[in-house]
């Protein structure tokens, strides 16, 4: 059993960081072909679009704004 639990560790280890521009493209994604489906689900629907916000919130928050005393320090 623990190398079970030793496998699985390594995998979670390997996988790639997705970036808060990738994870909004893939939800927008799911969400558009949710939406255009005969009998889509809207509560996922609106669970998608409160993760879309949600995400564009943090995204914005982590953008800083620069000083222009940067451009011309060495």
């Amino acid at each position: 059993m623990p190398e079970e639990e030793e496998e699985e560790e390594e995998n979670y280890e390997s996988l790639p960081q997705i970036s808060i521009t990738d994870a909004l493209e893939s939800l927008y994604k799911l969400r558009l072909f949710e939406e255009q489906q005969v009998d889509g689900n809207k509560a996922l629907i609106q669970q998608l679009l409160f993760h879309e916000r949600t995400l564009l919130r943090k995204k914005v928050s982590r953008q800083q704004q620069s000083d222009i005393r940067d451009f011309f320090c060495n």
